[in-house]
């Protein structure tokens, strides 16, 4: 039971993660446009968002957290004040900012903690928001009670945060600044094939962004022409590209491209050819669909899901690939970034426009991984009959179009979910990531997993006692929100009616 409940906190975790990093895909592309047509407005609109990750984070985790958008304002006040009690406890001035040990944050001269300190208040927030957020004081002081002690206590602990944290620190970052120099240089090889490996093999999990965090965030270093250090393989590859340097980074990015774009959607043919007669039109239905999403997008989980529990085996195989994937990149010395996924879009975004590295490398790479999932997944679902998509007997049916174009089959789709999770009553909460309908259900014995398949979901992931992950795809957000239009709908008729 611990077990489980160490998971899912580290899932919700990851999920929180993911609402500032959503910032990123935008910032990404007003900087590749702006540097590729030499327009300063468009760049540094797009650099002003990499620069400010750090609040950015702290802001995003306590809410995305919390769910309350209170939160946010005490991560902001906590992660201002943490900084400005570094900087004078410190005694940091503007004039040391040639240290790349010291930065700039939001005009504050103060330690370089980068990300790992924007996590910290975000996490700090989330604690005083749910140790304190019902907390109701005495009379005279029932002003500050609830939301605003949250805020007061934020602040408070965010303080005592600056005076601790630079003794802290110091050891951290040596030793981080150690570990990032063997995975930039002597290790590299090895650590980018075990990067690989281990980011795949997370993602049934839904732990591959706790995974990502050090590698994106804290490992490698690069001091920019303005003399800034900025650390993790996606702010310097940003850097790099917008200071004209040498590019070194993307070492734990390049590896996506050849699996998104290419080996993946191959997979999908393969599946599709070896479905059945009768139900390969069906497949065809679901499966196109999601090899496009990782083709363009580099979202790959709605595929990944259609054959991980139906034949394990292809997915340690297709982890395996992965690894290799990004070996391969090293060995080449391709560095292409990408602000999010990994797709099309960010290969020509990062890769094609830019120019700055052989990526045609990609294209000739990515043939050859098509090639090889292809004629490997048709002989081992062949081989050891495995069930992928459309292989049982079973004629497969929608029962909704998936495209979900009109507001009555939103409707529709939700209500039929809200039918498979066992009804209004039995849902807890409900929520989403990029790819994943999250619920909590008060019995998930309740549950009718072969609805929910018939709804477009291509797995349902039980995750621990009453909680349930099912895996739309990019719809999943919507199906989230129509879901909790009609709680919200149902609760509001069923008061009126209480009170009338």
């Amino acid at each position: 039971m611990k077990h489980k409940l160490y998971i899912k906190g580290l899932q919700r975790l990851g999920k929180a993660i993911m609402t500032p990093l959503s910032l990123l895909p935008i910032a990404g592309i007003l900087m590749a446009i702006g540097m590729q047509f030499d327009n300063k407005i468009l760049e540094q609109a797009g650099r002003i968002v990499f620069d400010n990750l750090p609040i950015l984070f702290a802001m995003g985790i306590a809410v995305g957290l919390s769910n309350d958008g209170i939160a946010g304002i005490g991560a902001a006040m906590g992660f201002l004040i943490m900084n400005k009690t570094i900087s004078l406890l410190l005694n940091i001035t503007q004039d040391m900012m040639d240290n790349p040990s010291y930065t700039m944050v939001l005009g504050i001269p103060t330690l370089q903690i980068g990300i790992f300190g924007g996590l910290l208040v975000g996490l700090l927030t989330y604690v005083c928001y749910q140790k304190f957020a019902e907390v109701r004081l005495p009379d005279f002081l029932s002003f500050f009670s609830g939301k605003r002690l949250v805020l007061i206590l934020t602040t408070t602990f965010s303080l005592l945060l600056g005076l601790i944290l630079p003794y802290i620190w110091m050891p951290i970052q040596y030793w981080i600044s150690c570990l990032s120099n063997i995975v930039s240089t002597s290790g590299s090889l090895f650590a980018s094939f075990i990067y690989g490996l281990i980011e795949r093999a997370l993602i049934p999990f839904g732990l591959q962004h706790i995974w990502n965090f050090p590698f994106y965030y804290s490992f490698g270093e690069y001091l920019t022409k303005a003399g800034q250090l900025v650390t993790g393989d996606i702010p310097i590859f940003f850097s790099q590209i917008s200071d004209g340097a040498v590019l070194t980074a993307g070492k734990f990015m390049t590896g996506r491209f050849p699996i998104m774009m290419f080996g993946l959607p191959a997979a999908s043919f393969a599946m599709i050819k070896e479905a059945r007669p009768e139900n390969r039109k069906q497949v065809r239905g679901f499966l196109l669909p999601a090899a496009l999403t990782s083709f363009f997008a580099g979202i790959t989980e709605p595929l990944e899901f259609s054959f991980l529990f139906v034949a394990p085996i292809l997915y340690v195989i297709h982890c395996i690939l992965c690894a290799i994937s990004f070996l391969l990149m090293t060995i080449l010395d391709v560095h292409i970034g990408h602000p999010f996924t990994g797709g099309a879009i960010d290969f020509f975004l990062y890769g094609v426009m830019p120019n700055r590295t052989p990526w045609w490398i990609v294209i000739v790479v990515g043939i050859g991984f098509a090639v090889l999932y292809y004629f490997l997944f048709r002989f081992m679902i062949r081989k050891f009959d495995l069930k992928t998509p459309g292989r049982d007997s079973k004629q497969i049916e929608l029962t909704v179009d998936k495209r979900l174009n009109t507001r009555e089959n939103r409707v529709r789709r939700a209500e039929a979910v809200i039918k498979a999770l066992g009804g209004i009553s039995n849902i807890q909460m409900v929520d989403s990531c990029m790819s994943r309908l999250r619920v909590t259900l008060l019995d998930e014995s309740n549950i009718k997993e072969d609805i929910l398949k018939e709804q477009g979901a291509s797995s349902v992931v039980r995750v621990g006692k009453g909680d349930i992950q099912a895996i739309f795809g990019s719809l999943a957000p919507l199906i989230a929100d129509d879901i909790r239009d009609i709680i919200k709908k149902s609760e509001l008729e069923q008061f009126i009616i209480e009170n009338k």
